[in-house]
C-alpha cells in the first residue's frame, strides 16, 4: 500500500447555497378533511373520503398509536403504516380514502386527516 503524503487529503469545504426543496414553496389553493379529531376503533373504518386525490395528506395521532390505510376508492393500492401519538406526518402520495384503528386494543387514539391540492397556476407544478 503506498505511503499518503501528508499534504494529500480532501480539499477544504467550500460553501454552496442549496436550493429550496420544491414542496417547501408550493402553495396548497384547497383543503379537506375531518372536522376535528375522530376516535378511532379495535377495527378498520373510513375515518374520510376524499372529493378526488390530494397532492399531501397530513395525519395526526393523538392519545395512542393508530394503523392507517391509505387507499383509492376500490380499496386498491393500500398503504398501512403505523401513526405514532403526537408526531405530524405529511405525505406526498394520492390516495382518495383513509382508513383507520387502534394499533392497541382497547387503547382509543384520535385521528385528525387533512388533505390539501396544490395551487395549479404555480411555476414548476405542472397545472
Amino acid at each position: 500500500m503506498p505511503r499518503q503524503r501528508p499534504e494529500a487529503g480532501y480539499p477544504e469545504v467550500r460553501a454552496r447555497e442549496a436550493p429550496a426543496p420544491v414542496l417547501d414553496s408550493v402553495r396548497y389553493e384547497r383543503h379537506e378533511g375531518t372536522n376535528g379529531e375522530v376516535t378511532l376503533a379495535d377495527a378498520d373504518a373510513i375515518i374520510h373520503t376524499f372529493s378526488g386525490e390530494p397532492d399531501m395528506i397530513y395525519l395526526v395521532a393523538r392519545a395512542n398509536a393508530a394503523i392507517v390505510t391509505l387507499t383509492d376508492r376500490l380499496n386498491r393500492e393500500d398503504d398501512s403504516f403505523v401513526l405514532v401519538p403526537n408526531q405530524p406526518l405529511k405525505l406526498n402520495v394520492g390516495r382518495e380514502r383513509v382508513r383507520a384503528r387502534n394499533a392497541d386494543a382497547g387503547q382509543a387514539a384520535t385521528l385528525s386527516v387533512m388533505g390539501f391540492w396544490v395551487a395549479r397556476d404555480e411555476a414548476g407544478t405542472g397545472g
